[in-house]
């Protein structure tokens, strides 16, 4: 679209060049007097400054409504930018507290482990302190 516009502004700048080009030509080439040719290329230089002043308000008002554009997009970007990385930032944070549960979980379940082990060994220690003191007794 941007191509577009910038190709028919070529197009125009490029027509009233030659529009004035032309106008040139005619009238040096024309027979008129002196008076009358200063008289006309007064007017010609009336009607480029015309037209001179009419394009700098366009591009102007252009260059305005370009940069309002730009600016709305960049608002618009920042606040979705912004957006996604709070909502990044929030899964992050889900994400380490679930690994901080589950690494509880698991260090209580070793714990309980541990103790089932502890008690495990007490027992078949005091099942082999039954033993041999029923041993002993056997051998007396």
């Amino acid at each position: 679209m941007a191509n577009n516009q910038g190709g028919s502004g070529k197009f125009v700048l490029g027509a009233f060049i030659g529009g004035l080009a032309g106008a040139a030509a005619a009238l040096f080439l024309a027979p008129k007097s002196g008076k009358e040719l200063r008289d006309d290329l007064s007017e010609q230089a009336m009607v480029l400054k015309d037209k001179t002043n009419e394009y700098n308000s366009i591009a102007l008002e252009k260059g305005s409504e370009f940069a309002d554009y730009a600016k709305r997009k960049t608002i618009s970007l920042t606040q979705a930018v912004s957006e996604q990385s709070s909502q990044v930032v929030d899964k992050v944070k889900t994400a380490k507290e679930q690994v901080l549960t589950q690494a509880d979980e698991t260090q209580e379940d070793s714990d309980v482990e541990e103790n089932e082990g502890v008690e495990l060994i007490e027992e078949v220690s005091n099942q082999d302190e039954v033993a041999t003191a029923l041993n002993e007794k056997q051998n007396f």
